[in-house]
């Protein structure tokens, strides 16, 4: 291995002695979750409709983070600007292929977790998306930021293009909504080596006890219904002994440090 190559390695094995050194990785919500509800045939137009109406809903909200940060942010104005005009890109994309597919296509809809752990404390945070895009990468940061108790140091994602344009042909001089938020809070960003998912590996490890603990008796309506049964364990989770906390739980670490959660 080449020097350069222990380097990079060795920054993804850093041990976090304070909270806000955080890794963020996204979980696909189970198939069987949602296939009681899809089995009706009612359900389907319904569900047109639900997504058509979020979709112009998460991207006025996308877009009215975006205008305030321009007015927070004024060096980073050609930055926003270009962000601006793909979220309203995107969104006219994403509501054409909706109009147009299939009713039946739409049973094969995929819905995400995307989950934040803090090395440290091991505090989760989680939201449900039905969707992976930069739009939705981008609002589960606002809203980690805004939610957790402590500072945001540092980030840590794998190279999915929700997250970075690195590996995006013709892509790479432009920054994700993602990566322009961290850059305008001044968050230190680090992404996995390609292949190498143990680097995320708290994270990971936070997703196989979510489906042990939740998706494995969870069934939910819509995608409302769904946000609601994670908020509900969200909150619940960081109750739970963590062997790696020597039996504590990440409100009570916190509460160790002076920090309410």
């Amino acid at each position: 291995m080449a020097a350069s190559d222990k380097k990079t390695e060795r920054k993804h094995y850093h041990q976090a002695k304070v909270p806000g050194e955080v890794q963020i990785d996204k979980k696909y919500v189970p198939v069987s979750c949602f296939s009681e509800a899809c089995s009706k045939p009612e359900r389907i137009e319904e569900l047109r409709e639900q997504i058509q109406r979020r979709a112009i809903c998460e991207c006025n909200q996308t877009l009215r983070g975006l205008y305030a940060d321009m007015e927070h942010y004024p060096d980073l104005e050609k930055t926003i600007r270009y962000c601006i005009r793909e979220t309203i890109r995107q969104y006219l994309l994403f509501r054409q292929d909706i109009a147009q597919v299939d009713l039946h296509d739409l049973l094969k809809k995929r819905f995400y977790q995307y989950t934040a752990v803090d090395e440290c404390t091991r505090w989760t945070f989680r939201m449900m998306f039905d969707t992976q895009c930069e739009q939705a990468a981008f609002r589960f940061l606002d809203e980690l930021i805004r939610v957790a108790p402590f500072q945001i140091l540092r980030v840590k994602t794998d190279n999915g293009s929700e997250f970075t344009n690195k590996y995006l042909k013709n892509h790479d001089a432009h920054e994700t909504l993602f990566e322009m938020r961290l850059l305008a809070e001044g968050i230190k960003y680090y992404r996995i080596q390609p292949g190498k998912p143990w680097q995320n590996g708290k994270v990971e490890s936070q997703h196989r006890l979510d489906q042990e603990r939740f998706y494995d008796c969870m069934q939910m309506e819509s995608l409302e219904d769904g946000r609601h049964q994670l908020a509900v364990y969200d909150e619940q989770s960081r109750q739970f002994s963590k062997r790696c906390l020597n039996g504590r739980n990440p409100i009570d670490v916190l509460a160790g440090m002076g920090i309410a959660a």
